[in-house]
């Protein structure tokens, strides 16, 4: 059966009798054979009127090296596999038909490659570098690869003969040979002894910093703070003069300079506290000395 084109949806539909039968669960699509066959199609009465279904690059010769053809889906085409759960190898040609294919149960193996060449088959024809490598009877001509012991002598005469120019050029740049591991590592060794004596000596001492400040925390809270009501009655009853506290006298302070007297001209002055219910200051007075006879801070 061959290739269909939905032209109007733009769908490549390839059956499976358009492939190559290899086992049931695999065929192979001959891309050129694609091309060729949708070429035909194209040229139709159906199909002239609609855009082209891909472009085609034939194989080119460089340098004596023959590069292979590529085909390319273009023009937003899609290609649809006969659904099933089998698998399409392509071959004859680098190709874009992973970026065209519809989603269904075919998987597909691409069989591109950058670099895929035709060479030639002996026979006057021509065969993709994929084709060559799938050939049953080829042989591999090359040597045999190189054993481990080749390599190892070979880096070795190598490394011999860069050994004197390099060493030539460190000794003409004032070249100082490092020191060697050993010397390296005795010398981290030291240090880190010593940095390790220093930081015993440092752990000692925040232990000690550590047990002050303990105390000196222990220190506090043994303390009894007074509160603001107990430091105003210290003041106010610390004693003056005489005997009297500083709230006494400033009761008397008041009484004399506040509060309402009587007596006074007899001389026998009284002097009142301030809301009047008390003799505060209690005096005579003659011929100009006062004489305080009575005393009421209560």
């Amino acid at each position: 059966m061959a290739i269909t084109v939905d032209w109007e949806n733009k769908v490549i539909n390839i059956p499976k009798s358009f492939m190559t039968f290899v086992s049931p669960i695999l065929y192979n699509l001959d891309v050129n054979a694609l091309r060729i066959a949708l070429k035909d199609l194209e040229d139709d009465i159906e199909g002239m009127p609609y855009d082209d279904t891909h472009r085609h690059n034939s194989p080119v010769v460089l340098a004596g090296v023959t590069y292979a053809r590529a085909f390319e889906v273009i023009n937003g085409y899609t290609v649809t596999f006969e659904d099933g759960q089998y698998v399409v190898s392509c071959s004859g040609a680098n190709h874009n038909l992973s970026d065209v294919k519809t989603l269904n149960q075919v998987s597909l193996v691409i069989g591109n490659a950058a670099g895929l060449v035709q060479v030639s088959s002996g026979g006057g024809g021509s065969l993709t570098a994929s084709e060559v490598w799938t050939y049953n009877n080829r042989v591999l001509t090359s040597a045999a690869p190189p054993t481990s012991a080749q390599i190892v002598t070979a880096i070795d005469a190598t490394s011999t003969k860069l050994d004197v120019p390099i060493s030539t050029r460190l000794a003409a740049s004032d070249y100082t040979v490092p020191p060697t591991a050993g010397a390296n590592a005795t010398a981290a060794r030291i240090e880190m002894d010593a940095n390790s004596t220093r930081l015993t000596a440092l752990a000692a001492d925040m232990a000690i910093a550590l047990g002050d400040l303990g105390q000196i925390q222990t220190d506090i809270g043994a303390l009894s703070i007074p509160t603001a009501a107990a430091i105003a009655a210290d003041v106010w009853s610390h004693l003056i003069e005489a005997g009297y506290s500083a709230e006494e006298i400033l009761k008397l302070i008041a009484s004399y300079g506040q509060g309402n007297a009587t007596g006074l001209e007899s001389g026998s002055p009284v002097f009142k506290s301030i809301d009047g219910t008390k003799n505060r200051i209690t005096a005579t007075y003659l011929n100009g000395v006062r004489t305080v006879t009575a005393r009421d801070v209560t």
